[in-house]
């Protein structure tokens, strides 16, 4: 089961988010302090969210995976997209039902929030199979350091 966290758990449970946000930040992302701090503070104002994927074993509460997300507006084309701005697994999630239960439950909440569709950062080939197998695409993302071109000229 999936879960959006509020602020309150966020802050509650942030070394485990950032172990998750370190472990999968997405390639444009330097991993410094600063950085951390700055998404820290996103999702404790709620400009990104932050889920939970969940499984409840007798009265404990395990936390499998985190995801988070945030809403990106395009300013060319005027469009709204949900980013999927890192996704971690504490564990080989291979129940694809619990894939699909994560995907539908962030299916709707970018429909709630006008988003025209869903975006990913990912090199993991079983999420990668699923989203094309549901009928998405895939690209090829590029990042290309500034400062090593800049002072090789």
């Amino acid at each position: 089961m999936i879960v959006r966290l509020l602020p309150d758990q966020i802050a509650k449970h942030w070394f485990v988010i950032k172990f998750a946000l370190q472990k999968s930040l997405p390639p444009m992302v330097d991993e410094t302090p600063e950085d951390v701090n700055n998404i820290l503070k996103s999702l404790l104002e709620e400009s990104m969210q932050c889920w939970a994927s969940v499984q409840i074993k007798e009265d404990n509460t395990f936390i499998e995976g985190i995801v988070i997300t945030t809403v990106v507006f395009d300013s060319p084309s005027k469009s709204k997209n949900l980013l999927v701005y890192c996704v971690y697994s504490f564990a080989n999630i291979s129940n694809e039902r619990s894939w699909m239960e994560g995907i539908e439950k962030l299916v709707s909440y970018a429909h709630g929030r006008g988003c025209n569709k869903i975006m990913a950062f990912t090199n993991e080939k079983n999420i990668i199979k699923l989203i094309l197998r549901l009928g998405g695409s895939m690209s090829a993302f590029i990042t290309l350091p500034v400062e090593v071109v800049y002072e090789d000229n």
